[in-house]
């Protein structure tokens, strides 16, 4: 092959190699290239000025256009790459593998400055290439050939863009301009070009507002398949029944003590177990104290008295007065006032004195037996009324708001499924436990036949409060407590939605106060928000990673 053709091949070759290397040895071998031109004939030089006439140079983005002349995009503001046309002469796979079999190292195409005849030429213009060192230019595109590194330069330039925008997020700047196709390439003032490919910078985009979640698109289908359902936030009064369980216990205003008033002995007891139904006045016991005998005696001696003021009358009144004063120990000793009738008619000592029932009801603690000798501080029967109750119930915290003294009551028993009974709140005790986090009410309920019994377990629903006006209320299954907030997720339409925190009130029947965060009318998800929610808070990640 004749040496003119063969150093064109070669020229061609090198172009092709290193433009599709990128733009940064474009200016290289363009230069290089040159410089191998001035030294060699001039056939050479010709051949070559006819293929740089070929060249024509269109934009990546847009290959419409193009130009004879290196330049940018009208369009996007991209660089124009060179593309060769086809020679008019095919040149032969044959020529073109003796040609290139040189360039082949370590398996891999060699750069042509690694091609024997190139070696020369690269060293002979290195020394005129070196006035050009120091141009911005060239210090930026320039790669260390020979050493096979890359241009610090070019290595920082992108670190250096990032450190900028970093150091401008700091000054808290929202506006990022970046390269559509470079989107590493950042800065925050405008009307920048990006250093790789020349296109204009333009600003990002900030599509989720500060404080707000990113929206979610569902198609259709998937709307579908997730079962999605919505409602309307909308104002109304809430309702609140509260459900809760209790347990039947002894109104205190009808539990008594049966206690004596001084020592002494059973002599005979009337009741025979606990459990047993007294009336009011009923015996309960004989009972003989040696200090209730003393107390007669002196009653005695005190009515002989009397009867012998009939001959004295100026001595009357006074013992009158001692009289009465005898038959109101006997009476504090609860001697009553049949047996002292008894003493009076009969002038006699009576030895043991009934104690009784001083209300009916049911014997719920016995604690003595005939013979037994008793103290005043000693408990000898409990009765208890149960033609009324308590029921005492548990309140959680978040529920005292609702619960009010004179609340209606509605009580039923699991034992007794077909009866129901009325009550009202008669007090809420003002302490909350520690185990528990409940609050105790107390509920008074009337219990004529006596079904409900004591310790026995019942269920409540206290009618609560409720507020005079209207709130903006959601249901309660539409609200996402997370336990840092509380989210709701709101319908845009078309199949976009987008979480919204919300700040709750009260909670009623099936329903949440919103005071804030909803307008009336809002679409809301009641069902499948659990996944939106998912979804919304993974785009947010992806977003704060962009950044």
């Amino acid at each position: 092959m004749p040496l003119v053709l063969s150093k064109k091949i070669n020229i061609i070759m090198i172009i092709k190699d290193v433009t599709n290397r990128g733009q940064g040895y474009s200016l290289i071998a363009a230069l290089l290239c040159l410089l191998f031109v001035f030294n060699q004939p001039a056939a050479i030089s010709s051949e070559i000025s006819a293929e740089a006439q070929n060249l024509i140079y269109s934009c990546p983005m847009h290959p419409e256009e193009t130009s004879a002349e290196p330049g940018k995009c009208s369009i996007c503001g991209m660089f124009l790459v060179a593309e060769e046309e086809q020679d008019d002469h095919d040149i032969s796979e044959h020529d073109m593998e003796h040609e290139m079999a040189p360039m082949l190292k370590n398996g891999k195409p060699a750069l042509f400055w690694e091609n024997r005849d190139s070696q020369a030429i690269v060293s002979k213009q290195h020394k005129h290439s070196s006035d050009h060192e120091n141009s911005p230019v060239t210090q930026r595109l320039r790669p260390s050939i020979l050493s096979g590194e890359s241009a610090p330069e070019d290595q920082n330039l992108q670190q250096s863009s990032v450190e900028r925008n970093e150091k401008h997020s700091e000054k808290g700047q929202s506006t990022i301009y970046i390269c559509p196709m470079h989107p590493q390439i950042k800065q925050h003032e405008p009307g920048g070009s990006c250093p790789i490919c020349g296109m204009d910078l333009v600003a990002k985009e900030n599509t989720v507002p500060a404080g707000d979640s990113p929206q979610v698109f569902l198609e259709a289908a998937v709307i579908q398949n997730m079962g999605v359902r919505t409602t309307k936030a909308e104002r109304k009064i809430l309702h609140k029944l509260i459900h809760t369980q209790g347990l039947v216990t002894a109104d205190d205003d009808r539990l008594i003590s049966v206690h004596p008033r001084t020592g002494g002995w059973i002599e005979k007891l009337q009741v025979l177990t606990e459990g047993d139904r007294v009336e009011r006045k009923d015996i309960l016991v004989y009972f003989y104290s040696p200090w209730i005998n003393q107390a007669q005696l002196k009653y005695i001696e005190a009515l002989g008295e009397l009867d012998q003021t009939s001959f004295e009358p100026s001595k009357k009144t006074e013992v009158a007065a001692k009289v009465d004063a005898r038959r109101n120990s006997l009476r504090l000793l609860k001697v009553m006032d049949m047996d002292i009738m008894r003493i009076k008619n009969s002038r006699k000592v009576q030895n043991t004195i009934q104690l009784l029932a001083p209300q009916g009801g049911v014997i719920t603690e016995l604690n003595v037996s005939e013979g037994n000798y008793i103290e005043p501080y000693q408990s000898m029967f409990t009765i208890v009324d149960l033609s009324r109750v308590w029921v005492m119930v548990d309140i959680y915290e978040h529920q005292a708001p609702w619960v009010r003294k004179g609340n209606t009551v509605e009580i039923t028993a699991p034992a007794i499924p077909a009866r129901s009974w009325s009550g009202v709140v008669d007090y809420i005790y003002p302490t909350v436990d520690l185990k528990t986090r409940t609050l105790r009410a107390r509920i008074v309920v009337d219990n004529p036949d006596e079904a409900l019994l004591l310790n026995m377990f019942v269920k409540i629903d206290i009618t609560a409060n409720t507020p005079k006006q209207a709130v903006l209320t959601v249901p309660r299954e539409a609200v996402i407590i997370t336990g840092e907030r509380e989210t709701v997720i709101k319908s845009l339409g078309n199949g976009h939605f987008q979480p919204v925190d919300v700040k709750t009130g009260m909670r009623g029947e099936g329903s949440v106060e919103i005071l804030s965060g909803l307008q009336q009318g809002d679409d809301i998800v009641v069902s499948g928000q659990f996944l939106i929610d998912s979804e919304s808070s993974l785009q947010a990640s992806f977003l704060r990673m962009s950044e």
